[in-house]
């Protein structure tokens, strides 16, 4: 009984997204304080890029990460 309850908690798929909404937070804050694209854009600009760009960037992980075939 505690072993179907575990599995409903925390399958693959469940552990998958975790991770990715970790390495897309992870990659906003490269990006947001990489030094070298601070020089070209202003703090916020440089904040708002890593945001989108981190988004897009899980977007077509999960996109890609979540088909027919991976089930």
């Amino acid at each position: 009984m505690l072993n179907n309850i575990l599995i409903r908690l925390v399958d693959a798929d469940k552990v998958g997204g975790y991770v990715r909404a970790a390495v897309a937070s992870l990659f906003g804050l490269m990006l947001a304080k990489w030094s070298w694209l601070g020089t070209i854009l202003s703090p916020e600009v440089q904040t708002a890029v890593a945001i989108a760009l981190s988004g897009v960037a899980v977007g077509a992980w999960s996109h890609f990460a979540k088909t027919v075939a991976s089930k």
